[in-house]
């Protein structure tokens, strides 16, 4: 396979990636203690998107607090939507 290759489009489902570079998802435990993103969380992923991947896969997420392996891992609940939301559109920017 030619290096060319990871720099060609790649259908997933109804959407294109640009590239077919994949970042994979870390854990950073840097949210706040609500689980939002903290602006470390926010600089982290914008750094990402700027490297260019064409798809970005955000960390662990948990959905309730009971499964939360660690403190400051990102939630998945209603209190945290915007910030989650801050998080996408941020890194959309940034790449």
């Amino acid at each position: 396979m030619k290096i060319e290759y990871l720099s060609k489009p790649l259908a997933v489902g109804a959407r294109t990636a640009p590239n077919r570079l994949v970042y994979q998802p870390t854990e950073s435990n840097n949210c706040d203690q609500e689980g939002s993103p903290t602006k470390y969380t926010l600089a982290k992923y914008a750094a990402i998107a700027r490297g260019g991947p064409g798809i970005i896969h955000i960390e662990s997420i948990d959905v309730t607090l009971k499964t939360q392996a660690r403190s400051n891992r990102m939630l998945l609940l209603d209190r945290n939507l915007q910030g989650l939301e801050r998080l996408v559109a941020e890194s959309r920017r940034a790449n």
